[in-house]
């Protein structure tokens, strides 16, 4: 039995193989006429040269909206040191700029 499978299957196989080689050659004999302007297919293809560097997309807009979700508030006075050593400006702009800051924030 099992060489009766084995032997249908060498059969079969053999059998795709030769028209598998018979089909191209089937397909190309059939071009004996001409092409017509008719038959003609123009297909254009553009392919963009990839950039060496290409720009990396902008990150996303920072949230700060967190303590929202929490539903924390402060409820007194908070101190605030400012160190307005790392700064080009003065000390006293420094200040007046958090300080206006603040209050827009307050708003």
């Amino acid at each position: 039995m099992v060489k009766t499978i084995l032997r249908y299957t060498t059969l079969l196989l053999a059998a795709a193989i030769v028209l598998s080689w018979t089909m191209p050659t089937a397909a190309i004999a059939k071009s004996d006429k001409p092409i017509t302007p008719p038959d003609v297919r123009s297909i254009v293809l553009v392919h963009h040269a990839k950039p060496s560097n290409p720009r990396k997309p902008a990150p996303p807009p920072p949230v700060y909206d967190y303590y929202e979700l929490l539903g924390l508030e402060l409820t007194g006075t908070v101190m605030y040191y400012v160190n307005p050593d790392g700064s080009k400006n003065e000390a006293s702009a420094v200040a007046t700029q958090i300080q206006l800051a603040f209050e827009a924030w307050e708003g």
